[in-house]
């Protein structure tokens, strides 16, 4: 599906989300209102250290995955990710950037239909992949039963992948927090 098409048809007229999200520590928020959000990668090449959420196996396996390359964002706010991040004592002051859905339209955006480092996962170009997300459980009203919380934890663990840099044009609420 056109990233235009999937925008119009599922985010504008959600009642639940109308934006994507990265989350982070505010710690990290100056750094971020200067450069916008950067890949691992990037990070590192310029020198940078931030705090950061995923713990060393999971560099790691972005590493070994290419993922790295990447900024990761998520669906939905809540992620597992950083619910381990926040228990583990890797991050304190957590923050969900609200992120435009138009970095759909980046060049070189990926949607993963898992974690993006795993092993198995299939990391896809954009219109494919957005053809294949369970997006009426991310942006639409779902029951609850118990099928729909099984689509909704799938659901939960996609990512939109965008290489190296998303500008702070593309971050709502970076003022706010």
């Amino acid at each position: 599906m056109d990233p235009e098409e999937f925008i119009d048809r599922f985010i504008r007229r959600s009642p639940k989300q109308r934006c994507l999200y990265h989350f982070t520590d505010g710690r990290n928020l100056t750094s971020i209102r200067q450069r916008g959000l950067l890949s691992t990668r990037t990070l590192e090449e310029q020198g940078i250290r931030p705090i950061y959420g995923g713990n060393e196996w999971s560099k790691d396996a972005d590493k070994r995955f290419g993922m790295d390359e990447y900024v990761h964002l998520c669906f939905m706010q809540n992620n597992s990710m950083e619910w381990l991040a926040r228990n583990e004592g890797r991050i304190k002051d957590v923050m969900y950037l609200e992120i435009s859905p138009n970095v759909l339209k980046l060049p070189g955006a990926l949607v993963t239909l898992g974690v993006s480092n795993s092993r198995d996962v299939q990391r896809l170009p954009v219109e494919e992949g957005l053809d294949r997300l369970d997006a009426d459980v991310i942006y639409r009203y779902s029951d609850h039963s118990q099928e729909s919380i099984d689509r909704w934890k799938l659901a939960k663990k996609c990512e939109v992948l965008v290489p190296d840099q998303i500008t702070t044009d593309y971050i709502w609420n970076l003022n706010r927090g």
